[in-house]
């Protein structure tokens, strides 16, 4: 499992680790490259069945993303990535409408790791 540094990265996720919901996370963000366009839905309705702890899976995504930065050649995706994820975090804190914004994030994920696939 993913684990952080310092700051917020280096924060305890144990409650949320011990969750099923967060290996499936971990599953999609490390097969996320190899998974069509529709297969991201998956992460959304993970997401927003944990409504009540929302804001800490958001973050455990930002921990996975950037454990794949020292992995991964290409961190500039990644990087991206969770600038995405920390959008969605301040939406839903203004209120915004929580499972559009899952939803938006998700496939702006895929689109950026996907992005050969993306372009016009």
């Amino acid at each position: 499992m993913a684990s952080g540094g310092h700051g917020n990265l280096g924060r305890n996720y144990a409650p949320i680790q011990g969750d099923p919901a967060s290996a499936q996370i971990e599953q999609i963000i490390n097969t996320i490259e190899t998974m069509e366009k529709v297969e991201i839905n998956k992460l959304s309705k993970i997401l927003l069945e944990k409504k009540d702890n929302l804001e800490e899976f958001l973050e455990y995504i930002n921990v996975v993303m950037y454990s794949k930065i020292n992995a991964n050649a290409n961190t500039a995706k990644y990087i991206k990535c969770i600038e995405i994820v920390s959008d969605a975090i301040q939406k839903i804190g203004l209120n915004c409408n929580v499972e559009m914004t899952v939803d938006n994030m998700s496939f702006e994920l895929w689109e950026v790791i996907n992005e050969k696939y993306c372009r016009g």
